[in-house]
């Protein structure tokens, strides 16, 4: 299946983290559900240079960038309005072979 870059901000200011930690239960257990059935990558917060999360990155796998966006916008962070902004983006991931990067071939993931 192919792969969707997700990123996203966050709103700033304390009111958005409060909300964040509020939804974030929520948010772990979609993203859960998500990766059971295949259709998570990976997922990580984004970090200020405090170490602060200032927003989220998903990569997932999905039939389509559509799917990829749906997942999205069903995301308990984009229902609660944490995300001030966020894109979904086609991702090629590099491949590995013997610890090389292999550039991947047209048309793979």
């Amino acid at each position: 299946m192919p792969l969707y870059l997700f990123q996203a901000l966050d709103h700033p200011g304390e009111q958005t983290r409060a909300r964040r930690a509020a939804a974030r239960g929520d948010h772990m257990k979609q993203l859960h559900e998500l990766h059971a059935r295949g259709h998570i990558h990976d997922a990580g917060a984004l970090l200020d240079d405090a170490g602060n999360i200032i927003g989220s990155l998903i990569i997932y796998e999905a039939r389509d960038i559509d799917q990829a966006r749906s997942f999205a916008a069903a995301d308990p962070f984009a229902r609660e309005g944490i995300w001030a902004q966020n894109s979904v983006r086609s991702y090629r991931a590099v491949q590995w072979q013997g610890g090389a990067a292999v550039a991947p071939t047209a048309g793979s993931s």
